[in-house]
């Protein structure tokens, strides 16, 4: 339902209604906060490889949550660019109504550390490929992903037999793609195929096992993959060496470690990831008791601009606390006694201001430090 072109200089230019009647083409500009009607803005440079995913009310109707719940999908769609850094490390999405930086990212696999050799996207779907061939999809996007409260109603409690189900928390996780059985290049694209975001349809250029050209295919559902032959030109060559090879060549871990104290209680996070959720929190009470839990993280919407990851700057987190059903029934005193003092449940609000300095949880009025 819209169209792209990038010109010469790297402006972003975007058409809506593509399939309407030609009259109501509306080739702009405009690029930015509020609601699309900002100054415009040009594609990063120093990028491997960039793709536009686009949902609207009209082709797709509602995507699906984690929990398989069907949400609608708002009058103004979701239009990204989905971009890959050059490592291949990092997946940034650049969308119309948010500001024009590159502060909003995905995670990907193996906690951000999978490095891509390619990317494509389409319908809210990105799908990437490692260096030796391993492969992965995941549905994500600005408002099923949990970030946008102003249009979508969010919950991590599980919504079963919810007459009307909120969108079900955290967002959908990567999907491992079976291994192609032949020889494979880094030409890959993936298409929506009707409504709902339940089909994709995957496709990788290369050659069959007796060496005729042309794409491997499958939806993103099934389990095998097929060949057909194609007169195609053939991208870079990727290793397919059998067997799951997605944890080789790993790049850097963006954890970072927060330690603090808290009424004489020793906290620590020795794995928070502003992009990549959840964080561990360890507990350690002043009798000697101690547990863990499990801090889930989602963006929130900007207007400004500001730089990806942490500085700085104090950056809103929306947050919230899962206690495991065996730290919650313990019989252990002290534990339930500090649990008392955070909430009550499986959930606990614990939003948060994060710089790359310190984590400071609003309700809880605790501040950790960066060790």
């Amino acid at each position: 339902d819209e169209m792209i072109a990038i010109d010469n200089d790297r402006w972003i230019y975007t058409m809506d209604d593509a399939l309407s009647a030609p009259g109501t083409f509306n080739w702009t500009m405009r690029w930015g906060p509020p609601v699309w009607t900002g100054s415009g803005f040009t594609l990063p440079t120093g990028i491997r490889s960039w793709a536009w995913s686009v949902v609207s009310k009209l082709e797709d109707g509602t995507l699906p949550d984690s929990a398989g719940y069907d949400h609608p999908v708002g009058d103004g769609k979701v239009s990204h660019i989905w971009t890959l850094s050059t490592d291949g490390q990092v997946l940034t999405f650049l969308d119309p109504w948010l500001p024009r930086d590159q502060s909003y990212q995905m995670c990907g696999p193996q906690r951000g550390r999978f490095r891509s050799v390619a990317m494509s996207a389409s319908g809210s779907t990105i799908f990437i490929m490692g260096k030796y061939g391993d492969m992965y999809t995941r549905l994500f996007d600005f408002d099923i992903s949990g970030d946008d409260p102003i249009f979508y109603d969010y919950t991590y409690e599980d919504q079963h037999g919810v007459a009307n189900p909120k969108v079900q928390l955290p967002a959908e996780s990567w999907r491992h793609q079976p291994k192609i059985p032949g020889v494979i290049t880094d030409d890959i694209s993936i298409e929506k195929v009707g409504p709902k975001g339940l089909h994709r349809e995957l496709r990788v250029a290369g050659k069959d096992r007796t060496g005729r050209i042309g794409f491997w295919s499958k939806d993103i559902l099934a389990r095998t993959w097929s060949f057909q032959r194609a007169l195609t030109p053939l991208g870079q060559a990727v290793a397919n060496p059998a067997g799951d090879n997605s944890a080789l060549n790993l790049g850097k871990s963006g954890n970072r470690t927060y330690e603090g104290h808290s009424s004489g209680a020793t906290l620590s996070i020795p794995n928070f990831n502003i992009y990549c959720s959840p964080a561990t929190v360890n507990v350690t009470l002043p009798e000697g008791a101690h547990f863990s839990m499990l801090l889930h993280t989602t963006d929130s919407i900007r207007q400004g601009k500001r730089a990806a990851g942490l500085d700085s700057e104090p950056r809103w987190v929306p947050g919230e606390f899962q206690v495991p059903a065996s730290v919650r029934n313990s019989k252990n005193a002290e534990i339930r006694k500090f649990l008392a003092s955070l909430g009550s449940g499986e959930w606990i609000k614990a939003d948060l201001d994060a710089t790359a300095d310190h984590l400071k949880f609003r309700a809880q009025k605790w501040i950790l430090t960066n060790r």
